[in-house]
């Protein structure tokens, strides 16, 4: 006589599998939670081991620098060099600055750079020219003679 299984192989293989998927997301889960606590380790460590170099490196640099006192009392001798001397900006600035720019642009004819005004000049007339009445516009206006010698008006 054969012995009855209890089960058939195909719930074996059933129960086999979902043993197997359930041990693989513990063994998921505990892996992640490692990694967390691995990470802010190596960050903390990290942090810490630069936070030691650097320190040792500021304080080196730093020696090099006046004392936070000494800075206080040149600039202090600073400021009242300054109120001595008084205007002390204004020079810096007419030194930096310089003067201030023309207005007018440059020209090759030097009496233009230095604003000479020239005396104004009459317009010579030809002797055939009358001079125009002002009050009278229409007698600057001549009559054109034709060919022959009379006016076209």
């Amino acid at each position: 006589m054969e012995p009855i299984p209890l089960i058939s192989y195909s719930d074996f293989i059933v129960i086999l599998l979902t043993a197997l998927a359930v041990l693989l997301t513990a063994l998921a889960i505990g892996i992640g939670i490692f990694a967390v606590f691995g990470y802010t380790s190596l960050r903390d460590g990290v942090k810490a081991a630069v936070q030691k170099q650097v320190t040792a490196v500021m304080d080196a640099k730093m020696k090099e620098y006046s004392e936070a006192n000494e800075m206080i009392e040149l600039t202090e001798r600073v400021d009242a060099l300054e109120a001595a001397i008084g205007g002390l900006d204004q020079l810096k600035n007419k030194i930096l600055t310089g003067p201030a720019p023309r207005e007018d642009t440059a020209a090759s004819n030097s009496m233009v750079q230095e604003h000479v005004e020239l005396a104004p000049q009459e317009i010579p007339t030809y002797p055939e020219q009358e001079a125009p009445d002002a009050s009278n516009p229409a007698a600057r206006i001549k009559p054109v003679e034709n060919d022959n010698g009379t006016d076209d008006s």
